[in-house]
């Protein structure tokens, strides 16, 4: 007949120790644990211990825990270990919304528990890389709808219209006036050649008739 040892004790609740250790106790006599040497029982107490203190570290991956817990466990004479390796992997995760999704399972299995823990971890993986993949598009996307010195009224790079644009002659360096309002052409200041014109619709001088107001 196999009896099952004591529920691991909480190592944070020094308070409990001593209720644990009196139940240890009887599970040891009614084992007959208590009948091997003093060698013996001291490793697999310090085993078992080692075990249930097992809690996922820091940028350990569900399956390197798993493996850990494997391993403690090979050597500390469990009557049921894959019923202790399930509760060690549920209430050692490091992720506490995993821990208590797994807690909410009636009749968990450890096979179940491995599947979801990860399952768990590769979907929050994924979001992860998702939102890093994500994060350059979006500012690139700002700095692309960011309005530019060029774009900015006033600035000086911002585009003239064509009738107030004023440039320098490649000859002569003087200003050269477009869309003159006088003759309508392209010319260098002083050289309209609509000065000393009479206009035909009005009678004044220096415009053509086609501008006439």
């Amino acid at each position: 007949m196999a009896f099952k040892p004591p529920t691991p004790s909480n190592f944070h609740e020094p308070a409990e120790w001593s209720a644990w250790r009196s139940r240890f106790g009887h599970f040891r006599l009614a084992s007959k644990l208590s009948k091997e040497e003093q060698e013996v029982q001291r490793n697999i107490i310090h085993l078992r211990a080692q075990f249930h203190r097992r809690e996922q570290q820091s940028k350990e991956t569900i399956e390197e825990y798993i493996r850990a817990l494997y391993e403690l466990s090979e050597h500390a004479n469990f009557p049921n270990k894959e019923d202790c390796i399930r509760d060690r992997l549920v209430l050692g995760v490091r992720d506490k919304e995993l821990s208590e999704n797994l807690q909410l399972k009636a009749d968990l299995s450890l096979k179940e528990a491995i599947t979801t823990a990860r399952q768990y971890e590769t979907v929050k993986h994924e979001l992860s890389e998702q939102r890093d993949q994500a994060q350059p598009a979006d500012l690139n996307r700002v700095q692309r709808n960011k309005p530019t010195s060029y774009n900015r009224p006033g600035s000086s790079s911002y585009p003239k219209t064509k009738s107030t644009t004023r440039s320098t002659s490649q000859h002569g360096g003087s200003h050269q006036r477009t869309n003159c309002g006088n003759c309508g052409k392209n010319h260098n200041y002083g050289k309209c050649p609509a000065f000393g014109k009479e206009c035909h619709k009005c009678g004044r001088r220096n415009h053509f008739a086609k501008l006439w107001r």
